[in-house]
């Protein structure tokens, strides 16, 4: 009996170990991924759209070096731009449903995804429409 309980913790064990292993593996990968994604945030030319890109098309505001420049290149991206609600403040109405007041500005809150080939990350965005 003790050998069968000494053989259920190690085949945890094993198992615990396995999950973390795979985890802490994933960790390059997603450190990646973040990097490519400020590209999108410091480019206003993307990120509020769908487009399907490449990383240099993002960075070609910024002075790299070669070798990332060729890396960059290489990589084939997707951004995906998802409007998740959209507060329209043009006309405030009360209950009964009098126009109390007009601001004239939309907000648009979506969410921004680069999609590669190995990874993908989101954020949410706040998108104001004057």
């Amino acid at each position: 009996m003790a050998v069968m309980i000494i053989s259920v913790v190690i085949m945890a064990l094993l198992e615990l170990f396995a999950n973390n292993t795979y985890i802490f593996s994933q960790l390059p990968k997603q450190q990646k991924i973040n990097q490519y994604s400020t590209l999108v945030f410091f480019n206003s030319d993307y990120g509020l759209e769908s487009k399907a890109i490449t990383l240099d098309m993002l960075a070609k505001d910024f002075r790299l070096e070669g070798d990332f420049k060729k890396e960059l290149s290489s990589i084939k991206a997707e951004i995906i731009y998802q409007t998740l609600q959209q507060v329209d403040m043009r006309e405030q109405k009360n209950a009964e449903g009098k126009v109390i007041g007009t601001s004239g500005m939309v907000f648009e809150i979506g969410k921004t995804i680069l999609r590669t080939q190995e990874a993908s990350v989101g954020v949410l965005r706040l998108r104001i429409e004057p």
